[in-house]
């Protein structure tokens, strides 16, 4: 576990024990939290400290998902999400969006967390990552814009929200698309996959032999955009 004597051994620096800080951070409204970790991570960007990971050497790899960090048996608060399973069983949990640089070496360093959850009161629909995704885009691009960014992003992504938040903000994605989802689009690459360029990459180390056999599309048209 976390012990302050270990942070101290290697990085010759003291830290209040966990109780405290947790004491400090119930205070702490989460907006300040997330301007104290702006101001951090625009510090590292500043010192050049991703430089060399960026995609085509210009944008900074920005992965995008949300994970559940609590889950109750019963109602927790009032802005708790629910869910019901087969067996009628109702869960509570509670869940963050988060969107992270990540890099080739494995750092993970957090850009920006939006929390999803039902708001207080009545409400039609409650709160989802798509949602949230819509309010963590508004967040970054406030504290960081002129950044230029990749956004990588699972089968949840390929929406027309999403393209137009990336297009309004000149950002690149690399989404993973799902079979069943936009589906004419996901038509019309199967049909073009028998022509589709191909291409195999080699790699090699002390421990593994690995071959990467690769097969691209470009000029799909979708709607009014070109992937």
């Amino acid at each position: 576990g976390f012990r302050t004597d270990t942070i101290y051994r290697y990085f010759k620096f003291r830290l209040p024990h966990p109780d405290t800080s947790d004491e400090v951070l119930r205070h702490i409204p989460p907006n300040e939290i997330e301007d104290i970790k702006a101001t951090l991570v625009s510090g590292l960007i500043e010192q050049k400290v991703f430089g060399k990971f960026r995609f085509l050497n210009k944008s900074y790899l920005v992965a995008v998902d949300g994970t559940g960090i609590a889950t109750f048996e019963e109602k927790h608060c009032e802005h708790c999400l629910t869910k019901t399973s087969k067996n009628g069983v109702t869960y509570y949990f509670h869940y963050v969006l988060e969107a992270k640089i990540v890099t080739s070496s494995g750092f993970a360093i957090s850009l920006a967390s939006e929390f999803i959850e039902n708001p207080s009161g009545d409400y039609q629909k409650q709160d989802c990552e798509q949602k949230a995704f819509v309010r963590l885009a508004a967040k970054i691009k406030k504290n960081f814009p002129r950044l230029p960014i990749c956004i990588l992003a699972d089968g949840l992504y390929p929406n027309n929200t999403v393209f137009d938040i990336c297009e309004k903000n000149s950002w690149l994605f690399i989404i993973t698309l799902k079979d069943g989802c936009l589906k004419t689009f996901n038509k019309e690459a199967e049909l073009l996959k028998a022509t589709a360029p191909k291409r195999s990459v080699f790699r090699a180390d002390k421990t593994s032999r690995t071959t990467l056999d690769y097969a691209y599309i470009n000029d799909i048209e979708y709607g009014e955009r070109t992937f």
